[in-house]
């Protein structure tokens, strides 16, 4: 398949499957685990739409920043940043300063890591394989994204939180 072809998009192949297992083990229970931590269902999707919202208006921001600095090392930091919020869960009891710093390290992170995971694999992807590529990482991030909420859900229950959304953040750091 020639699509195997390209080293680079191969790696991040890997990346996103990485990725994907952190997500599906730790993002997935994020508004369950806040409604247990006292955040009443309203406000915990509220902060879920505060974070999406937020991208909405920090993503112009990003661009000069991405010009000056370049993609690759504000990917690795937007992917840092994406680890870095699921230590903070464990500290969120109700309304309170936690939650915040929790929303604002998301929706930084998300809006770092996603803009520019997707210029990137735009960059590095091969033209004539885009298709087959995207397909290939989607087809692979999906039966990730299955088995994944077992993972998390399995750690939730055995270990605690603390040690759950740890994990995850140690998984997303790889």
């Amino acid at each position: 398949m020639a699509f195997f072809s390209n080293d680079a998009i191969n790696r991040v192949h890997l990346h996103v499957g990485i990725r994907t297992l952190a997500e599906g083990a730790g993002g997935i229970f994020v508004v369950v685990f806040l409604v247990r931590a006292g955040v009443s269902i309203p406000f915990a999707l509220l902060a879920q739409a505060a974070i999406v919202g937020s991208r909405f208006a920090l993503r112009p921001f990003l661009f000069p920043f991405a010009r000056r600095r370049g993609l690759k090392p504000l990917l690795l930091a937007g992917s840092m940043m994406l680890a870095c919020q699921f230590p903070v869960l464990p500290f969120v009891h109700g309304l309170g300063a936690a939650l915040v710093l929790y929303c604002v390290i998301a929706a930084v992170a998300q809006v770092t890591y996603w803009t520019l995971f997707n210029a990137n694999y735009s960059i590095l992807g091969d033209i004539e394989h885009r298709g087959s590529q995207i397909s290939a990482r989607d087809s692979m991030a999906a039966l990730i994204a299955i088995l994944a909420p077992l993972v998390g859900a399995s750690a939730l229950v055995s270990f605690g939180a603390g040690t759950a959304f740890g994990l995850v953040a140690a998984i997303q750091l790889v």
